[in-house]
């Protein structure tokens, strides 16, 4: 790449090794290559350090600049004796396992060589490692004696895939530092235990030319020293190092010794990565002083959270993004989003797989959850690529198997379910308790070691997704798990792997119905009761056997029955919601009261407004001469907001003048002009769907959080749609007061809990101007459009096949949107 034809980087907006009298930083406006920032730091950087690391006679040895640098050269010009290039530069592809130091050298002697470089990690099957040489055109394969650059193999679920990184995509990684919030220069980072084929191995390369990063490691040997807790961390507290990287493992282990913890906490940092960390082992290291981050990244993203925030605490398994990063986190239920790497100046992700606005983007698959308090902040919860769709229509993210991995007798655990109304695990164990899987005891024992974990995972788990002892597959050690760079299963090789024994649990499980138990001859009240007082005692087969029963004798077809069992404990669930997001509000301020009347006019926040009912309220605040402007929020979709809103309105026969609409997407940030001006906020929007339990609803009532957050920031008065639902089990005696209710009133469905979970939110909020608006039934509108999904029209539509209508007495209260406004 010539200086004239490369592509200009604006300046970041930190600095690095401003302070430093060792480290000259490089051009990182795109001028240089990585391989020229080497050759600058052997001009202007030579006696800045790049590796430490520990002998065995417990002194230390430092390697800077131009020691290294002198290596590479040796490196590739032996590189150029041995492989030939004829016309373009070959693939070379690095299979081995060799210490840090070692491997750093190989890889950088190639890329001086002007070679293609391909790290492979040894982890990968047989099978997996062909089909990459095959799919990449590999020419030539490093072992050890047991598209620029970089092509690096990626994926977690079926075979990996090469991800190429250009060059000025490798300027950008060298970025990553310069929008941190610390100065990384002579800080040094152990490394011990990261493989340098794996991409965060790699950014090194990049990291250390671009901030003066100093990375310690074990001492070059053959064979290399295989990392365990105790010789990294002997090693890295030899070489005096500043941020330990480690695996969750790891941490959870030094967490069981005070001196490692001692010591830890003198420290900056403890990073992570790879996996989750034990919550009850993260808080402990934090409360005894020790700093915990997190580190989320991907090959084709790079690294995506601060490498050392400036602060730390409790939430330490929370993070926000840089300002490289420009995310778009898109909705995908239960109150999880998946994030969208948006390219911008800085980060132009190595894969585009979207669009985002016109402006490539790469969806990640990984799932978030938000902060409940901290708007910014975000918790990696799972992939959607995890998620199982059972038949009943919920969905369920493999998350809560953290929780199982984290058991000391379980290696790696794979849930599976998708289809079907149960979901199951498929569990590897450690190889200390391998056993063989025909002894049916062995078997049990396993089961029952594990089941206390899985009673725990349990506890998290949506009702519909719980696992039952039967639904516990293990893997058989002829047919071993399969594993990426980041020692995560492949979950659909997995699955793939084991088709035949997921599809034999389910047949065993469905026709399981214990023999012992007949059915009795005749369904009346005693002896129905007498045959469930019979089987209840065995919990797990309840559902199969009742089914079973009435299949064969009774002749009902339990294909079409549904679910309706609901645990006692849904009301503590709703009240725990409730403290989950009334904690940490913020107090509205005293002194801003005159504000409000200073306003010339009524500025409205509404929600919801491509809706029959949001329709009607935005044509009466349009019309309404004392309102100034209106916001009005919905999510994002396909058709552009104002486009979706136009046809909306026409759908419901109202012409009206747009001018003083704004259209917005959901956010939870909302511009200062809007929190400076809004003087009403009408919450409309609310996910209507009945077969769904309350979690479901939560990413609705973490947006009502961020409403009120708003109304106490702006003094707005905050309406709420809430649902004459919410009175499921109020009994005809009970009189239906506008005032507070008790949850087991509203307990029923996860609609009128959520109902009930924000007025409850609503009313425990000091200082708050609110309003709840308890909706009923409407109808249609003017031009009597009335969603057809709805049970009225559905029922005169399905009138039409079956010729008749129900005949029922009972009152049914309609009421018409352009009544009910004027009410």
């Amino acid at each position: 790449m010539s200086f004239s034809t490369h592509r200009t980087i604006p300046p970041p907006p930190q600095k690095q090794g401003e302070k430093s009298a060792t480290f000259r930083p490089p051009p990182i406006d795109g001028s240089f290559t990585l391989q020229q920032m080497y050759y600058w730091h052997l001009a202007n950087s030579a006696a800045h350090r790049i590796f430490v690391y520990a002998r065995e006679d417990g002194s230390t040895r430092t390697i800077c600049w131009p020691e290294e640098i002198a290596a590479i050269y040796t490196g590739a010009r032996l590189m150029k004796q041995r492989i030939s290039t004829r016309h373009k530069p070959p693939v070379v592809a690095i299979l081995l396992m060799s210490d840090t130091i070692t491997y750093f050298t190989t890889m950088m002697s190639l890329l001086h060589a002007n070679f293609i470089l391909f790290p492979i990690s040894p982890r990968n099957s047989a099978l997996a490692v062909a089909h990459l040489l095959h799919k990449v055109g590999v020419e030539h394969v490093l072992v050890g004696r047991d598209k620029y650059r970089f092509i690096f193999a990626r994926g977690s679920t079926a075979y990996p895939r090469p991800i190429p990184w250009t060059s000025h995509r490798v300027v950008q990684l060298c970025l990553i530092p310069w929008f941190g919030e610390r100065d990384l220069c002579d800080v040094v980072f152990s490394l011990h235990v990261m493989p340098m084929y794996h991409g965060m191995g790699v950014l090194q390369l990049c990291w250390m030319a671009s901030s003066g990063l100093v990375v310690s490691a074990f001492e070059p040997k053959s064979p290399a020293l295989p990392p365990t807790p105790d010789n990294l961390f002997v090693s890295a507290r030899a070489a005096q190092s500043d941020v330990i990287f480690c695996v969750p493992s790891f941490i959870e282990a030094w967490s069981r010794c005070p001196e490692y913890v001692e010591w830890l906490a003198t420290r900056s940092g403890v990073l992570f990565g790879g996996g989750p960390l034990n919550k009850e082992a993260g808080d402990y290291l934090t409360s005894k002083g020790v700093s915990i981050f997190i580190l989320y990244g991907s090959t084709e993203g790079g690294i995506m959270s601060h490498i050392l925030p400036a602060q730390v605490g409790y939430d330490w398994d929370y993070f926000k993004f840089p300002g490289l990063v420009v995310p778009e986190m898109v909705t995908s239920g239960s109150n999880s989003y998946e994030l969208v790497m948006v390219a911008n100046k800085y980060c132009q992700p190595s894969v585009v797989n979207t669009a985002v606005d016109g402006t490539n983007a790469y969806a990640t698959s990984d799932l978030f959850i938000p902060h409940p308090t901290k708007v910014g902040f975000w918790k990696i919860f799972g992939r959607t690529d995890d998620q199982i769709m059972h038949n009943t229509g919920e969905k369920v993210t493999a998350v809560h198997l953290n929780i199982l991995n984290q058991d000391p007798h379980v290696s790696a655990s794979v849930f599976f379910g998708r289809g079907m109304f149960q979901a199951g695990v498929l569990v590897e164990p450690k190889a200390q308790f391998a056993f063989d899987l025909e002894d049916e005891s062995k078997l049990a024992e396993f089961r029952n070691k594990i089941w206390p974990t899985v009673e725990r995972m349990n506890k998290f788990a949506p009702q519909h997704s719980r696992l039952f002892k039967e639904m516990i597959l293990v893997a058989k050690p002829r047919k071993p798990f399969t594993y990426t760079a980041k020692n995560t299963a492949r979950r659909q090789a997995i699955l793939d792997d084991y088709s035949e024994e997921i599809l034999a649990v389910y047949k065993t499980v469905e026709e399981g119905t214990q023999a012992s138990i007949p059915p009795p001859l005749d369904w009346d009240d005693i002896s129905t009761k007498e045959f469930v007082r019979t089987v209840v005692s065995q919990a797990t087969w309840i559902r199969n056997t009742l089914f079973r029963a009435l299949r064969d004798t009774a002749k009902i077809d339990t294909r079409q029955t549904t679910d309706n069992s609901y645990i006692h404990t849904q009301v503590d669930k709703m009240h725990a919601m409730v403290l989950k997001y009334s904690n940490d509000l913020p107090v509205m301020s005293v002194k801003h009261t005159d504000r409000m009347i200073l306003k010339t006019g009524k500025v409205v926040l509404l929600t919801g407004t491509t809706g029959s009912l949001g329709c009607h309220i935005l044509a009466s605040l349009v019309l309404d001469q004392a309102v100034q402007r209106i916001y009005a929020v919905n999510r994002p979709g396909k058709i552009s907001a104002k486009g979706r809103q136009q046809q909306s309105l026409i759908n419901h026969g109202l012409n009206i003048d747009m001018e003083k609409v704004t259209m917005l997407k959901v956010d939870l940030i909302f511009p200062i002009q809007i929190t400076n001006s809004v003087t009403h906020i009408i919450h409309n929007a609310w996910r209507v769907d009945f077969n769904l339990g309350l979690s479901s609803f939560e990413s609705n009532i973490r947006g009502l959080r961020s409403l009120i957050e708003l109304a106490l920031a702006s003094q707005a008065r905050l309406v709420f749609t809430s649902s004459i639902g919410v009175f499921q089990h109020a009994g005809e005696d009970h009189p239906l007061a506008e005032t507070h209710i008790d949850a087991d009133i509203a307990q029923e469905t996860g609609y009128s809990e959520s109902k009930w979970v924000s007025e409850e939110l609503l009313r425990l909020v000091p200082g708050l101007r609110y309003l709840i608006v308890r909706v009923g039934q409407l109808t249609g509108g003017l031009k009597g459009v009335w969603n057809p999904k709805e049970w009225v029209p559905s029922m005169i539509q399905s009138s039409t096949v079956l010729g008749c209508l129900p005949n029922d007495e009972q009152v049914c209260a309609l009421h018409p949107v352009p009544y009910f406004l004027c009410s």
